[in-house]
């Protein structure tokens, strides 16, 4: 069965993220950017299923969020909204309008990190894995770092130049201190009280790149004044708005959903386009957190299953004081999977985590009922009764419980199976609908397949004991005293 089906309760919001090319102010962002947005997202309101809207923004940034309405949406739609409000959503020049990843929910994603020192080569690297990865098979979405650029003015000073003139960079520093941000003094002392004194330009004075340079920092032996910019060079460079490290390395974020059946091929397909980008020396890419978490998740999973098998199976075996009927019910465990994969399927419920949770549960209860019937055998043939009456009495007289155990289980889960109870996102609907298949089944099977097993364990008991005499040595003959 697929795993990779969304949670709906998990995803609540969509988030749409802004990644802007030039510095622009709020003012701007407000009216040629995150406007068009909302009057799109409320002109398709109804077909998204949108409950409402909020946006934030301020200089060279902004971030607008959908908000679902979680009664009407059901799980299958969710990837579908999404493939239409990212194809949909207004292509405005100066900025890249994209969904960002949201929904813990959602087993599609696949997360990898390019790791390596300079942040313009890992944005490069992004970009071109974005493209390569887009066309791959089965891939919908892609979504790299866009936390954005930024303009920054840099100043390197001309060292030999300024010592010339007996300029330090401590000096060109503190000036550029006070233009900058401005510097408070020691306070002004009124009639009135002290007030506090700050010393800066005005800002209409700071307008350009030339403004700075014309800025004084310093005067010559004829006393000439010396501006910013005859001692240092200034620039403008693009640089990130912020940088991620992981294990002291500086990486950047690769996020893909995959709508292929299986999510291992999806990450097969991710690993290919990965291994071929052209790394320069020391750059490397490795699956991210989401990703190794899912990993850590299926193992942690499969061991604490076997775990509790074995557990289960040790606390039959010193009930029924035999090793092999426990094997019996431990057998018929399985066919309680067909139950849990065929409810799940018809009331379409994603086995996400919370729906392992409920298969672990679920090997604590199923068996109970095995339990009630083998030791009601058991007792049964104590008594002197043949192992066919006794299966045959046991099954009879044990229906009637088994079935009133199973259906006060399954009617007490239905409001937690039908219901929109959830912790952190995580839903617990897959959780009860899991138990509830698993048990059905297994109720059903209990009386069929179940008396099967004891019976074959039965005999294989029976013919080792018959080969353990067999083969067992013999006292050698003792010739009594009249003999």
């Amino acid at each position: 069965m697929p795993n990779n089906s969304p949670d709906a309760n998990a995803v609540s919001s969509l988030r749409i993220a802004y990644e802007f090319s030039e510095n622009y102010h709020y003012a701007k962002i407000e009216n040629e950017f995150v406007g068009p947005v909302e009057e799109f997202l409320h002109a398709n309101r109804d077909r998204f299923k949108l409950e409402s809207t909020s946006s934030s923004y301020g200089n060279n940034w902004a971030w607008t969020r959908a908000y679902l309405d979680a009664d009407a949406i059901s799980p299958d739609e969710i990837g579908s909204i999404r493939e239409a409000i990212n194809a949909e959503l207004p292509v405005i020049p100066g900025a890249r309008i994209e969904l960002g990843q949201d929904g813990s929910g959602d087993r599609n994603w696949i997360s990898a990190n390019i790791h390596g020192e300079s942040p313009h080569v890992l944005r490069a690297l992004a970009q071109d894995a974005r493209q390569k990865l887009l066309e791959t098979e089965g891939i919908t979405e892609v979504y790299t770092d866009i936390s954005g650029v930024s303009d920054e003015v840099r100043v390197r000073l001309r060292r030999e130049v300024a010592r010339k003139y007996n300029i330090s960079p401590r000096t060109v520093a503190d000036v550029l201190g006070i233009a900058v941000r401005a510097r408070r003094m020691r306070s002004f002392r009124t009639a009135d009280g002290e007030m506090e004194l700050w010393v800066g330009l005005d800002p209409a004075d700071m307008q350009s790149i030339n403004d700075l340079k014309a800025i004084v920092v310093g005067g010559s032996d004829s006393g000439e004044e010396v501006l910013l910019g005859n001692v240092a060079d200034l620039s403008i460079d693009r640089v990130p708005s912020r940088v991620m490290r992981e294990n002291r390395r500086t990486f950047t974020e690769i996020q893909v959903v995959y709508r292929g059946e299986r999510i291992e091929e999806g990450r097969k397909a991710v690993r290919a386009v990965l291994d071929q980008l052209p790394y320069p020396p020391g750059y490397l890419w490795s699956y991210g957190f989401f990703t190794r978490q899912q990993n850590k998740d299926a193992e942690e999973f499969i061991f604490s299953m076997l775990l509790a098998l074995v557990m289960v199976y040790f606390v039959m075996a010193a009930l029924f004081e035999s090793l092999l009927h426990p094997f019996a019910i431990m057998l018929s465990l399985p066919f309680s999977v067909i139950g849990i994969v065929l409810f799940l399927l018809l009331t379409g419920t994603p086995f996400n985590t919370m729906a392992q949770v409920g298969l672990i549960i679920l090997i604590g209860i199923v068996v109970n009922n095995g339990i009630v019937l083998i030791n009601h055998i058991n007792n049964l043939r104590r008594g002197g009764i043949s192992r066919r009456e006794a299966i045959l009495r046991g099954c009879d007289e044990r229906l009637r419980p088994i079935c009133m155990t199973a259906a006060t289980t399954i009617v007490g889960l239905a409001p937690l199976a039908w219901g929109d109870a959830s912790l952190m996102g995580m839903s617990y609907f897959p959780l009860a609908r899991t138990v509830m298949g698993g048990l059905l089944a297994s109720t059903v099977l209990t009386l069929v397949v179940l008396p099967t097993y004891y019976v074959i364990l039965d005999e294989l008991g029976l013919w080792f004991r018959q080969l353990c005499q067999a083969v067992a040595p013999r006292p050698a003959y003792q010739p009594n005293s009249g003999d």
